[in-house]
C-alpha cells in the first residue's frame, strides 16, 4: 500500500522515487513469500536447478508498477538495507522497467554501513541527471540490433524508455546478421540519446562508430 500511494502522489510530476526496504513486503498485493531455501519455491539445492528460479520474479505486480511508473516518467530506486531474505529480483523489478538502479546493503547496521549509506545516497541525489529520456540505436546495412540489456522500459523494438538518466548507466546490445553475407569491410553503429536537462532544456547527443 505504500508504495502504490507513493506512486499516485509522484506520477503527476515525474522524477525520481527512492524506495528503502528494511525486509521483504508481508502484506497487501505486494506481498513476497521467502523463497530461500525451499525447493517448492524454486530456491531448494537437491540438484535439480530450479534454485535459478530465485533469480526471476515471483509475481508480476511489481513489474506491472514498474511500467505504470515509467509511462509517468518516473524512475525508480530500490536501497535494500535488510538483514534477511528480501527478494531482490522481484522487488528490483521496479528499477529495472524505470531506469533505476538497485542498491544493497546486506547485514546492514547503522555503525557498519551507515557512512557508507550516506554517502551513496548523497552521490545518488547531487549528481547530474538527465530526465524524460529516450534511446535508439541504430547499424549499417547488414545488420540489427537483435535484444538490449539493462535497466530500462522497451517501448516498441528498439526505443528505449528511461525516465532518469546519468553518466553511471551502462547498456548492452546484442548484434545480429541481418543478411547472410556483408560486402563492406567495416560497420557503424550509432545511439541517440533525447533528454531533458534539470533546468529544463531538451538536448540529444549522439554517438556514432565505426568499427
Amino acid at each position: 500500500p505504500a508504495i502504490r500511494a507513493a506512486y499516485q502522489a509522484a506520477q503527476h510530476v515525474g522524477g525520481k522515487m527512492h524506495l528503502f526496504c528494511a525486509s521483504r513486503p508481508t502484506v497487501g498485493e505486494g506481498k513476497l513469500l521467502n523463497r530461500e531455501g525451499q525447493p517448492g519455491r524454486g530456491g531448494g539445492s537437491n540438484g535439480s536447478g530450479k534454485g535459478v528460479n530465485v533469480l526471476k520474479a515471483e509475481n508480476e505486480f511489481y513489474k506491472s508498477l514498474a511500467v505504470d511508473c515509467s509511462k509517468q516518467q518516473l524512475c525508480v530506486d530500490v536501497w535494500s538495507c535488510g538483514g534477511a531474505y528480501a527478494d531482490l529480483a522481484t522487488i528490483g523489478q521496479l528499477a529495472k522497467h524505470t531506469g533505476g538502479s538497485v542498491n544493497h546493503y546486506p547485514g546492514f547496521s547503522d555503525v557498519a554501513l551507515g557512512e557508507k549509506l550516506s554517502r551513496d545516497l548523497q552521490h545518488n541525489l547531487m549528481r547530474e541527471q538527465g530526465l524524460e529520456a529516450v534511446m535508439r540505436v541504430r547499424a549499417s546495412r547488414g545488420l540489427r540490433i537483435a535484444s538490449f540489456h539493462g535497466h530500462f522500459f522497451l517501448r516498441g523494438v528498439d526505443l528505449l524508455a528511461l525516465p532518469n538518466i546519468d553518466q553511471e548507466k551502462t547498456f548492452a546490445i546484442e548484434i545480429a546478421h541481418d543478411e547472410n553475407a556483408i560486402s563492406s569491410t567495416t560497420a557503424c553503429l550509432q545511439a541517440a540519446l533525447l533528454y531533458t536537462t534539470t533546468s529544463g532544456e531538451r538536448h540529444i547527443r549522439v554517438l556514432t562508430m565505426e568499427l
